[in-house]
């Protein structure tokens, strides 16, 4: 950035013609006076084809010299800054349209600077970023500071600094996807959104106002692909509760209805369907036999935990339906044993790329659990004679309006004295 500086002090010496002129040797220097100009110039940064950059200011600063040299001087010595406040116009590819919370810093940088007389001007630049979890982008609040050293004296000459920066937060318009060709000559389709940012900058009494247009584009797909997505319909029904059998099953099936926007101006409405079964099963462990000292079992707790999820394409229609089965552990917890269930909850879920959403499902809810002792009969285990019992535990849940329940039966024993 330039900087004109103007200075009263003439020095007469011998150089080529390429060299610069050399400084003279100052014994003793001091600042009398200091200031700025009043006056602060501004105008419009503007591009060649009229796009407005931001706004670029100036102003005169200076200081007044009391110095010897081989003859006493009394000079002003003046400066011009510069500074610039630009907005920010810029692209930038992002995996959605998710943007959430954001975060401001403040950072500096130095450009550069150069030297003229006794006087250095650095150009430095206040970069106010705004951050997304996916992306951030930058404005940069360029200004000048003066450094005047002859030697003998030092100082930062008086300048205006910039002052309370306040964020005025975005807006995010849609635009037309576009189609664009890559290098090895693929049509790329983007979708793509306008974010619209503003910040308010204080300089010298007065405010600024800087915008951030920030194109964010998604890449949907290679040219025809799906643009858009709208549900038009969902609903679901079960299919069958059978918990009577060797191997007790629910089963329920879950629907969607969507209409789709293609690139290539096509539109269709389909109907996607998944069949889904939710599990519950005693753990191998726990059907295991088992001995104990006596026959009074109490209940002392029971607790579900959440273990996590895993995916099934079990029961899948389309390659836009899968199933998200949510893996949980119901222990019961008795003074001699555990009783441990597995329970598997499925969530169909439809996903084109444009639109991911979980379709329509029942859970298991209120769930409770019983036991009953049956015997007591002779027996061996181990070896040894013992009283054989059957202890069957209950488990009772609600599946959508329906109580349905399960019964598993343990082996106890207790040897006989």
């Amino acid at each position: 950035m330039a900087a004109m500086i103007m200075s009263s002090i003439v020095f007469m010496t011998s150089c080529s013609e390429d060299d610069e002129p050399a400084l003279p040797e100052v014994i003793e220097s001091e600042v009398l006076d200091e200031g700025l100009d009043s006056n602060v110039s501004s105008q419009p940064n503007t591009a060649p084809d009229g796009t407005s950059l931001g706004t670029k200011l100036s102003y005169k600063s200076w200081i007044m010299v009391k110095g010897q040299t081989r003859a006493a001087f009394e000079n002003k010595v003046e400066v011009t800054l510069n500074n610039a406040f630009n907005n920010t116009d810029t692209t930038i590819v992002v995996p959605d349209f998710k943007l959430g919370d954001y975060t401001t810093e403040i950072s500096y940088k130095k450009r550069s600077e150069r030297r003229e007389g006794f006087v250095t001007v650095s150009d430095s630049v206040l970069v106010y970023t705004v951050r997304f979890e996916q992306f951030s982008f930058d404005y940069e609040l360029d200004h000048e500071v003066a450094f005047y050293n002859d030697g003998v004296t030092s100082q930062t000459m008086p300048y205006h600094q910039i002052g309370i920066i306040k964020d005025n937060g975005y807006k995010l318009n849609d635009l037309e996807f576009i189609i664009e060709t890559d290098e090895n000559g693929r049509e790329r389709v983007y979708l793509r959104k306008l974010l619209t940012h503003s910040i308010s900058v204080e300089f010298n009494g007065k405010s600024y106002d800087l915008t951030a247009k920030v194109e964010l584009r998604r890449f949907a797909g290679f040219h025809p692909c799906i643009v858009e997505s709208v549900v038009t319909d969902e609903g679901k029904e079960i299919i069958d509760i059978n918990m009577n059998g060797a191997v007790p099953s629910i089963s329920f099936k879950s629907w969607i209805s969507v209409q789709r926007s293609w690139s290539d101006n096509r539109k269709e409405e389909k109907t996607f369907t998944q069949i889904c079964t939710p599990e519950i099963c005693i753990s191998e462990q726990s059907k295991f036999y088992k001995i104990i000292p006596d026959t009074d079992i109490i209940r002392e707790n029971a607790e579900i935990e959440y273990l996590g999820t895993e995916t099934s394409v079990t029961g899948a229609d389309s390659e836009y339906t899968k199933t998200i089965v949510a893996l949980k552990q119901y222990t019961i917890t008795y003074n001699y044993f555990d009783v441990i269930y597995t329970l598997k909850e499925p969530t169909p879920v439809y996903n084109d790329g444009m639109l991911s959403k979980n379709m329509p499902a029942y859970s298991l809810s209120n769930i409770r659990d019983g036991f009953t002792l049956e015997g007591p009969a002779d027996d061996y285990t181990n070896g040894r004679p013992a009283w054989g019992y059957i202890f069957y535990q209950t488990l009772e849940f609600m599946f959508d309006e329906q109580k349905v329940g399960i019964t598993d039966d343990i082996s106890l024993y207790v040897y006989k004295l």
